[in-house]
């Protein structure tokens, strides 16, 4: 059975076990108090989702050059369909909560992730304790974190799902301590394993650096197949020479008469490196197995086969967060030991001697510090972040650099209307910066940035509603400060029944040149029409 398959059936399983001992426990709890009764309940919810994307600038005659509508005829488009359902039960002194997630990726090759959610919660007094598959948010940030490190991302569809949909759930514990006569908390989680971020391995959303990567093991694999294949065929040729020598130069060693046939044979093992035909045969024998092996090898390089497995103890995630008030400003510590989420890839042997590139998830030890406050009709936000990885002198190009990361914004209501304007800038300073530049691997070190070593993004969102919320007009704006990205995401939402959203939407991505970020997405330009409901 697929190992996937078997993982997934036996944690539905486990949930659906769950869902029923539940059930039984609520027959058992019908026959209690009518007070235990109210405090207890099951709630049942689910959505679905369609969405269907034009693509104008991926087209063979982008929407820009076209003359007349018959030149659009061969506009990409992509048609996504998913759905969610959900079971919550909630009692006295503990709940509990599954999310199942269903679309074709999931399906085909994540169906791990079918069991988008599932956690257990205990309340002990002041001590809250929970576990299972979850999705935790750490920091004051608005759908923007620089502190946020527990959950990976799922980039298959971009950035183009609402930040929470997009992380991955790890399984997590997790445990919150209200300290008696203050309003302060102390967190603790721990992971037994990493989840990485994951990435389209094929269609538009391909990352570059995932190409690239690729069709570097694909060419040092091609290069080892050509050497291993000449070893088989010169040692083929030769032991077939050998073969036809051997009995004349038996004949001649027979006679006494040592001739040409003994020295061109002596001369054919010489250059074979053997010392007799024996050993000629083995040694092709042994060259026909590695040949055969690095065919195979060649031929199954996936994206998963290129990384580490990073589902063992070794990647442990553990943090640790403190978070109270202070007059009228929200503040928080905290502190993470994990791994980055994105691989960096050691190319030097790749480089020199055509081998292999070593892959790894660096190590990092990350130290946040979050606020939040009102001031005026300003809601003020931000976080920090410190950054400590092992290459703290910054002179290993294969290993991230310290960095300093940072977020700070606001959002207000400017009181025409329902309008809100949320404004917010992140960015990232990696420190020895100085050890990148001129440095022999430097367009291959793992923090080169050809802008220079700051990346800044703002990030503004405007919504409004008008008829009772039933019309929803909303715009996102990012712009890359150094890189010169700017990504404009305009939506509008009708919503005929509480329970029913019809959307336009799109994105729009310009690049200033081939430095900008997303330059290898510049023509993923698109409209989107979309339904979907909710019960």
């Amino acid at each position: 059975m697929n190992t996937k398959k078997s993982k997934t059936l036996a944690l539905l399983l486990a949930a659906s076990s769950l869902v029923f001992a539940q059930e039984d426990d609520f027959a058992a709890w019908g026959d209690s108090t009518d007070s235990q009764e109210e405090q207890q309940s099951v709630t049942v919810s689910g959505s679905t989702k369609f969405q269907a994307r034009a693509y104008p600038e991926a087209s063979e005659t982008p929407l820009s050059e076209a003359d007349s509508i018959y030149d659009m005829n061969k506009i990409p488009v992509t048609v996504k369909a998913s759905a969610h359902a959900g079971i919550a039960y909630t009692g006295t002194s503990s709940d509990a909560e599954i999310k199942l997630a269903f679309d074709k990726d999931i399906l085909e090759n994540h169906p791990e992730s079918v069991l988008d959610e599932m956690n257990v919660r205990g309340y002990l007094g002041n001590l809250t304790v929970e576990a299972g598959k979850m999705k935790i948010v750490w920091g004051k940030g608005d759908k923007l974190h620089v502190i946020d490190n527990f959950n990976a991302d799922d980039y298959t569809d971009f950035i183009i799902p609402d930040y929470i949909d997009r992380r991955l759930a790890v399984p997590m514990m997790r445990a919150v301590y209200n300290i008696p006569g203050t309003n302060t908390s102390v967190e603790a989680v721990w992971t037994p394993w990493t989840e990485p971020d994951r990435f389209a391995s094929d269609g538009i959303w391909t990352p570059a650096a995932y190409k690239n990567l690729y069709n570097t093991v694909k060419s040092v694999q091609e290069k080892k197949v050509a050497a291993s294949f000449k070893k088989y065929t010169k040692l083929t040729s030769g032991v077939g020479a050998l073969s036809s020598l051997a009995a004349l130069a038996q004949a001649e060693a027979a006679a006494g008469t040592p001739g040409k046939a003994t020295a061109a044979y002596n001369v054919a093992l010489e250059n074979l490196g053997c010392t007799s035909i024996d050993e000629a045969k083995a040694n092709l024998e042994q060259a026909g197995t590695e040949y055969t092996n690095t065919l195979l090898a060649a031929s199954t390089v996936t994206q998963e086969s290129l990384l580490p497995d990073t589902h063992t103890l070794r990647y442990s995630q553990f943090g640790a967060r403190v978070t109270g008030t202070v007059g009228t400003v929200d503040l928080g510590a905290s502190w993470y030991y994990g791994h980055f989420k994105q691989p960096s890839a050691n190319l030097q042997n790749t480089i020199l001697n055509s081998e292999m590139p070593e892959l790894a998830y660096d190590q990092k030890q990350t130290f946040g510090l979050e606020a939040a406050t009102v001031l005026w009709k300003l809601n003020l936000r931000g976080e920090a972040a410190y950054t400590l990885t092992e290459d703290t002198e910054g002179d290993d190009p294969w290993v991230h650099n310290n960095s300093v990361s940072w977020l700070a914004g606001f959002d207000m209501d400017i009181g025409l209307n329902n309008i809100n304007i949320n404004v917010q800038e992140t960015g990232t300073l990696v420190l020895n910066g100085s050890k990148i530049d001129g440095s022999t691997f430097e367009k291959y070190d793992v923090d080169y940035n050809p802008t220079g070593h700051t990346n800044n993004k703002l990030v503004v969102n405007i919504t409004d509603s008008w008829m009772n919320e039933k019309i929803c007009p909303e715009v996102t704006v990012m712009w890359g400060i150094e890189r010169g990205d700017l990504v404009v995401q305009p939506k509008l939402e009708w919503k005929p029944d509480p329970a029913l959203a019809l959307t336009l939407s799109g994105m729009y991505i310009k690049c200033r040149d081939e430095d900008s970020e997303f330059y290898e997405w510049r023509n993923n330009s698109f409209v989107c029409l979309g339904v979907s409901a909710i019960f």
